[in-house]
């Protein structure tokens, strides 16, 4: 509706006009199935986080879109939660991303041989070494039905991230596509669009995992900074109950 009203008002100016207005909206679909993306990337840095800091963030948004894995899954949360951080502590040292995670879990000798645990070690010596550490001495010398049992509700809820090739290019990328502090400075509109996204687990998880990459730049403004405007389109619809009573969505 809004660009449906925005390009009726804009038939009103001169072209040369048009194009100011054009360049202050943003549109993603974060389904990344009209042939572009806008990357939100699960391991990226927002401002001055730690190793571990980033690598939390997946795991606290994973818990938060399937409440149910805490005290479903064949493992406690306390140790799938511990793999999921010190994965990521790795990963992100190293630059990549969650389409790694699986590579990581079952081939975690040959990262070891080849040198990249290493390598983690030379980029961040402190930052690095816990999660270095647990691969050897604690992942690596459990037997492979332990290890299966470990991994399995992890890669479960990321399977949804590595799976699609769209999905991959909004979630896994090297690099994020909006910067919120560019935004706020040009005074730009960002529309981001999930209507794409058909699996409703899949849904639930773009929407908190955007909204918490939001939330995190709105913690860091201070209280001069400009208004910023937060609109949810549907919201009845995302606060709705579900299955098990409760709506992560909503609670946040």
């Amino acid at each position: 509706y809004f660009l449906y009203k925005l390009v009726r008002i804009l038939s009103y100016l001169p072209t040369s006009e048009r194009e100011k207005v054009w360049e202050r909206i943003i549109f993603c679909d974060v389904s990344g199935q009209l042939g572009f993306a806008s990357p939100f990337p699960v391991y990226s840095r927002l401002g001055n986080e730690t190793l571990q800091q980033i690598a939390e963030r997946l795991l606290t948004v994973v818990q938060t879109s399937s409440p149910g894995l805490v005290t479903n899954a064949p493992v406690s949360w306390p140790s799938m939660h511990q793999l999921g951080v010190q994965a990521g502590t790795l990963l992100a040292s190293l630059g990549l991303q969650v389409t790694e995670l699986r590579d990581l879990l079952f081939n975690t000798l040959e990262w070891e041989q080849s040198g990249k645990f290493q390598e983690a070690l030379r980029r961040y010596p402190e930052d690095a070494s816990p999660a270095v550490s647990y691969f050897r001495d604690y992942y690596l010398p459990l037997s492979r039905s332990d290890k299966l049992r470990l991994v399995s509700p992890l890669l479960d809820h990321v399977f949804m991230l590595t799976s699609d090739k769209y999905l991959r290019a909004v979630f896994a990328a090297r690099t994020p596509g909006i910067n919120w502090s560019d935004i706020q400075a040009k005074g730009q509109t960002v529309i981001l669009d999930f209507s794409r996204i058909i699996a409703s687990e899949t849904k639930r998880f773009a929407l908190l995992w955007t909204f918490s990459n939001l939330f995190e730049f709105i913690k860091s403004r201070d209280r001069n900074s400009p208004p910023f405007g937060v609109i949810v389109d549907e919201f009845a619809a995302l606060a709705a109950k579900v299955t098990n009573g409760t709506n992560p969505l909503a609670t946040l």
